[in-house]
């Protein structure tokens, strides 16, 4: 089955997770499955998904994984098929979710002043939190073609919302933007414009913003260097509240080819491909031994789900 449509949810899935995150409490071990992490707004819609996928492991396997890691190699596998030259380094060890725990709810920023707290608590910066944000929401450009995926582009979001007139939009109390690039009608939130002051002509300009707008301005010419930062920051952001000593690295083989607008151009026998041949997407492979047999099942379950 070809699971496109899936790579979204499953990312916001992971980044989701980490929620209720409040140092030293919280944080990404599949608290989102259940109330009332699972109840927050910003997790709308989000429901479905995670049982279609949780549903299929049950039927797969009769092995028990911790929540949180499923979750969040199923982030990584998502990124990692919408952005073929991207490999996230990923570790697993994640605690289960207690609900004792208090759960934090995110709330609804569109300033500076209300973004960094969030990021102080994430330990985030405003460059790395744009990226995440702009490398996510490329993936809505995703596409399976020849049953290959790719084509994920933050780049090209970064350069659509830069580059078109944007419309404020409202119904029902709820508000975005919306413009049209001559082929799709495209849709951003508010959370997604605030890092792009003068697009939007606000005033007063949030000064530190207009920072980051430049910034991915830069990124936006500059593609290797935008994968680059987006792998980095989403592997980070998959140990929030979670990286300690005691995890272990999944240990995988590198890919070899030539990435060219985020896709793997390379043979089966790893030449570049010639103007008229098709790409063929070489997946990253985990590389099994006798303690992390387990977690590569995890990889190729999450693997053959989305394909």
């Amino acid at each position: 089955m070809d699971n496109i449509n899936q790579l979204a949810p499953l990312v916001r899935i992971a980044f989701h997770d980490l929620a209720n995150y409040n140092p030293p409490t919280g944080g990404p071990h599949g608290c989102i499955a259940s109330p009332p992490v699972s109840l927050f707004n910003q997790n709308s819609g989000l429901t479905s998904h995670l049982h279609q996928l949780l549903q299929y492991l049950d039927n797969t396997t009769t092995m028990v994984f911790p929540l949180g890691d499923v979750l969040s190699m199923a982030g990584k596998v998502a990124v990692e098929m919408a952005y073929p030259c991207i490999q996230i380094r990923w570790r697993y060890g994640r605690s289960p979710c207690k609900m004792g725990e208090l759960p934090l709810a995110p709330v609804h920023i569109t300033s500076s002043q209300q973004l960094d707290p969030f990021l102080n608590r994430y330990g985030l910066t405003r460059i790395e939190m744009a990226v995440l944000i702009a490398g996510t929401h490329g993936l809505k450009n995703a596409k399976s073609i020849h049953g290959v995926f790719g084509y994920g582009d933050g780049v090209a979001w970064i350069r659509d919302t830069l580059g078109l007139e944007w419309k404020l939009q409202s119904s029902a109390g709820v508000i975005w933007y919306n413009s049209w690039n001559g082929f799709d009608n495209l849709i951003r939130l508010p959370s997604d414009m605030m890092f792009f002051p003068r697009v939007l002509r606000t005033r007063p300009i949030d000064y530190p913003f207009l920072d980051i707008e430049l910034g991915l301005k830069e990124l936006g010419k500059n593609p290797p260097s935008f994968y680059a930062d987006f792998e980095r920051v989403f592997a980070k952001m998959l140990e929030i509240g979670v990286a300690n000593d005691s995890m272990v690295e999944l240990i995988e083989e590198k890919r070899v080819g030539i990435c060219l607008n985020g896709i793997v151009q390379v043979k089966e026998d790893n030449t570049t491909l010639t103007e008229n041949e098709q790409p063929v997407v070489s997946t990253t492979s985990p590389i099994p031994n006798s303690s992390q047999t387990n977690f590569s099942l995890i990889f190729y379950l999450c693997l053959f789900y989305l394909i």
